[in-house]
């Protein structure tokens, strides 16, 4: 019985986990994919913190000339300084953007996932407090 527990513990831990690290960015980006505005960014700069990762600005302007900045964070290697980069933002609130290419544009990835995480994250806490009953 206690392997049984620890088993489902380790489940309900890394569900809620997955459920969060997925489910998060999957609502952030729902108005960007409801209402976004494409348009193009320039890359403006680079930095390496201590960390390792590389954090990129774009800058881009919405439809109405203001200008905003979108800071981001890339284990991989970024687009360039100078560099064009499709942006998505939201026309209600423009400081709200990501470039295209991270945003799902219909969450299909998150949506299946979820889909599946979620209820067996939920069977597992379910059966887990029917057994500390038992």
């Amino acid at each position: 019985m206690s392997e049984l527990t620890e088993g489902l513990d380790l489940l309900m831990l890394c569900g809620t986990g997955a459920v969060l690290y997925i489910g998060i960015p999957f609502l952030r980006n729902s108005k960007l994919r409801e209402r976004g505005i494409q348009t193009y960014g320039v890359v403006t700069s680079h930095s390496v913190p201590d960390k390792g990762q590389v954090v990129y600005s774009i800058e881009y302007t919405t439809q109405t000339g203001e200008t905003h900045k979108y800071v981001a964070g890339s284990s991989s290697m970024p687009p360039g300084v100078g560099a064009a980069v499709l942006m998505l933002y939201d026309p209600e609130k423009p400081s709200r953007a990501a470039p295209s290419a991270n945003v799902d544009p219909h969450g299909r990835k998150a949506r299946i996932f979820l889909s599946i995480a979620g209820p067996v994250t939920v069977a597992a806490v379910a059966v887990r407090i029917v057994l500390a009953f038992m």
